[in-house]
């Protein structure tokens, strides 16, 4: 029996049993989305889906919207046909952590601001710029302890150094 068939099958059981998807998931030795991904493609209903009001029925598709940087909250949840909130849910009960979006004035590089970069060892002037606000933060306690250290040459001569 091919792997994926012994793992639907196993799957069904457990289903059939009442289980939990996070007891599901330790059953199985997976982790809570891929177990959710698994029953999708198993065609099994999510255990406890219905009763957290998460009306998200395409599991598989909500994980490829979920992952796409592009896509805001509300952009998922138009998508989907369910509200914000829906996807916040849904997004909490299949184990999903936090998105990693991409704004798009971040997404545009400008030659001049790339050049800068590749040309030394220096930090882009965006870049420097977007350091320096986070830097004035600091404590001086900061940044003593965040100073890179300059490794001394250590000597093994026997001699007077006073």
């Amino acid at each position: 029996m091919p792997p994926d068939r012994e793992l639907f099958q196993r799957l069904r059981l457990l289903v059939a049993e009442g289980l939990t998807v996070d007891a599901i998931a330790g059953r199985v030795g997976m982790d809570r989305p891929a177990t959710c991904q698994a029953l999708a493609r198993a065609g099994l209903p999510i255990p406890g889906n219905a009763t957290a009001g998460t009306v998200i029925t395409d599991v598989l598709r909500f994980f490829q919207l979920w992952r796409d940087p592009e896509l805001t909250v509300r952009d998922i949840a138009d998508a989907m046909n369910v509200s914000p909130g829906s996807v916040m849910r849904g997004a909490r009960r299949y184990g999903l952590g936090r998105r990693q979006r991409m704004r798009p004035d971040d997404a545009e590089v400008d030659p001049k601001e790339e050049a800068a970069s590749c040309a030394s060892l220096d930090l882009a002037p965006f870049t420097a710029s977007r350091a320096a606000e986070v830097q004035r933060g600091w404590s001086d306690h900061d940044r003593r302890m965040r100073v890179v250290q300059q490794c001394e040459p250590v000597t093994y001569c026997k001699g007077n150094y006073t």
